[in-house]
């Protein structure tokens, strides 16, 4: 499966939008944002980063059906739209992408920790109001594991 850009995956978002769903037919948008990515470049090259993001694109590609799809988000980020939904696709989702997180060690450090929102399409009807959720959700996930 190929993995969409940024303006791939939007378009595709716009056009599930926009096609009349049932709750049988809906679907979820999941947020994978790769924290530590930046750091990782700054501190090591755009070439590790790199193929750390390839890495987890690769992966994500292969846990997801065809009629799924998978985009690069912003530098350090991936969507996924899946549609028809359950949660036990969503955890053969998640629960690779959440392993593969403990393998990846540079000297000992932990540096890519991926966070995960997912959100069910309601009544959104543009790409940015869904990622907007996703990411709301992320930001109130990481709050509390701050505290």
């Amino acid at each position: 499966m190929p993995v969409f850009s940024q303006e791939q995956i939007i378009e595709h978002i716009a056009k599930m939008l926009g096609e009349t769903r049932t709750p049988a037919t809906s679907f979820s948008l999941i947020l994978v944002k790769l924290d530590g990515l930046a750091e990782l470049e700054r501190t090591h090259s755009s070439a590790e980063s790199n193929f750390v993001l390839l890495k987890y694109a690769r992966l994500i590609s292969h846990l997801v059906a065809d009629e799924d799809a998978v985009g690069f988000y912003e530098r350090d980020s991936f969507i996924v739209i899946l549609n028809r939904a359950n949660s036990v696709l969503v955890n053969q989702i998640i629960n690779p992408l959440m392993e593969l997180s403990l393998q990846r060690q540079v000297n000992d450090k932990l540096f890519i920790q991926p966070r995960i929102a997912i959100v069910n399409r309601t009544s959104q009807t543009k790409p940015q109001e869904l990622i907007s959720m996703a990411k709301a959700t992320l930001e109130a996930n990481k709050r509390k594991e701050i505290q």
